[in-house]
């Protein structure tokens, strides 16, 4: 299984992220807006070429209505954080 933590942060899978975001109809800049961060970043995300904090991704994760886990590649582990809990906001 791959760990979770990425470069400063959790690893997201920047796929996932796009379609979570298409399927909840958001574009980059509304999901921005409502998780209260730069649409360069959300964009950086999508592209692999950043990360989200685990604060900032249990805020898009709340967002797009999934858990932080639906955002990672398929198999991440939770590595840090134990089973059935989520990361504090």
């Amino acid at each position: 299984m791959e760990p979770i933590q990425g470069r400063k942060g959790p690893r997201v899978d920047p796929q996932q992220l796009w379609h979570k975001r298409i399927e909840a109809g958001l574009s980059q800049a509304e999901l921005a807006r409502r998780t209260d961060m730069s649409r360069s970043l959300v964009s950086m995300v999508e592209k692999g070429a950043a990360n989200f904090s685990v604060a900032n991704l249990k805020r898009v994760a709340d967002v797009l209505s999934c858990s932080i886990y639906d955002l990672m590649p398929e198999g991440a582990a939770p590595a840090t954080i134990p089973d059935g809990e989520e990361p504090a906001a």
